[in-house]
């Protein structure tokens, strides 16, 4: 079953289907403590080596990750 609606200005655009949801952002993310102080950043390349780490923990390969990139 997949839900989906039209997003507006500003939305951020979600994709559920089944029990899984797709979250589309660009650009780096950045963690910021109470006070506003950048304290950690992270972007594409960060989540890729971290997938990449679990497919080779996993069994599947490092190159595995490369099905999910265009």
């Amino acid at each position: 079953m997949i839900k989906s609606r039209r997003p507006r200005k500003a939305d951020v655009f979600s994709l559920i289907i089944e029990n899984r949801t797709l979250f589309h952002n660009t650009g780096a993310l950045i963690y910021c403590d109470e006070n506003g102080k950048t304290t950690g950043t992270t972007d594409v390349f960060d989540r890729i080596d971290a997938y990449r780490k679990h497919f080779i923990e996993v069994g599947l390969g490092a190159d595995y990750v490369e099905n999910f990139i265009r």
